[in-house]
């Protein structure tokens, strides 16, 4: 290997660290994905006592590594978010709901590969400073069943 493509190398591998090193592990449940689902991570937001955090103004980024177990020509994101003590949940707007879109998805997914679906959401500054919100995220297939589906608490504060 030549002294440039060695620098080359090490400049990339810095560049990913630097970039993964950005995203944190965000605890979640299950909520019968048909996929499985191998880890989920937020960035430009806190963990704390197992919620996420996040500040309004900001545009969170929620990652989720799974793996395809059928062929899947696309996916749509959707997320619904319920407030600590509510009984109803409110959907939650994404800017695009197409998941291989939006979601940085190489569609169709092929059986037996993994991926990472990335997307953003904007905090709006107009939203309540609350503590437990609810917030059920799920990515399905054109059949309506949910390929991956995760339900993690979240904070909003100023």
């Amino acid at each position: 290997m030549s002294a440039q493509t060695l620098s080359i190398f090490c400049v990339l591998a810095v560049i990913l660290t630097i970039a993964n090193a950005a995203f944190i592990p965000l605890n979640y449940k299950n909520c019968k994905s048909v996929f499985p689902i191998k880890a989920v991570r937020v960035e430009n937001g806190e963990i704390s006592d197992d919620h996420a955090v996040f500040k309004r103004g900001s545009k969170p980024v929620i990652q989720i590594q799974f793996e395809a177990t059928a062929d899947t020509p696309s996916l749509t994101a959707s997320v619904r978010s319920k407030m600590a003590g509510g009984s109803a949940f409110s959907n939650f707007a994404l800017a695009a709901d197409d998941a291989c879109a939006a979601g940085n998805l190489t569609c169709p997914l092929t059986s037996g590969n993994d991926y990472w679906y990335s997307q953003s959401v904007t905090i709006a500054d107009t939203y309540p400073i609350v503590n437990g919100v609810q917030v059920n995220w799920a990515l399905s297939s054109e059949g309506k069943a949910r390929e991956v589906c995760i339900i993690f608490l979240a904070n909003i504060i100023e």
